[in-house]
């Protein structure tokens, strides 16, 4: 959506040099069609003459918006590149959380099994602090706190539905 919009104002800098008429040779005095030499080759004789065509077929130009199209690109291709790296996360929302502790106690994991568990969470909460809270690419700048916050709050839930399992297994062992 970005992309499309930094997209759409590049092709309205050069569209906005319709609004740039033409003026006669040595005065500040707007041309009408008439008095431009050569004349447009369009019948349309209710054309203002601007400096729309000149700028938008200058091959300078055209090279220019054509870098700036391929910057655009370039970036958004590194924002998403940057972005799919978090897709390693993507689990922790994936997953049927009550789906997958239910199969998780069928397996009968020991008490210490369960507790590497809780110490793997328990690092990746510690762990999130250590990435960058936002990320420059170039002309953009990713926030990544709401993300970050969302993992630790997701495995903060995965801890407490295991623990509420692994509760449960050792009420129903005891008695």
């Amino acid at each position: 959506e970005i992309q499309a919009t930094l997209s759409k104002v590049m092709r309205n800098i050069i569209e906005t040099t319709k609004m740039f008429v033409r003026w006669m040779d040595g005065a500040c005095i707007d041309c009408t069609l008439g008095e431009i030499s050569p004349k447009p080759t369009d019948d349309s004789d209710s054309h203002i003459p601007t400096f729309f065509n000149d700028i938008s077929q200058n091959s300078q130009v055209m090279k220019l918006q054509t870098m700036v199209y391929q910057g655009i690109q370039k970036t958004f291709f590194y924002v998403n590149k940057y972005l799919e790296s978090w897709n390693r996360f993507s689990s922790l929302w994936r997953l049927d959380k009550q789906m997958f502790i239910e199969k998780l106690a069928t397996k009968n994991l020991t008490w210490l099994e369960y507790d590497k568990r809780f110490e793997e969470y328990t690092k990746l909460i510690r762990g999130i602090d250590n990435y960058p809270q936002e990320k420059d690419i170039d002309f953009v700048c990713v926030d990544c706190n709401p993300l970050l916050a969302e993992i630790q709050k997701e495995t903060r839930v995965w801890i407490t539905g295991e623990g509420k399992q692994l509760s449960e297994i050792i009420k129903h062992r005891l008695f």
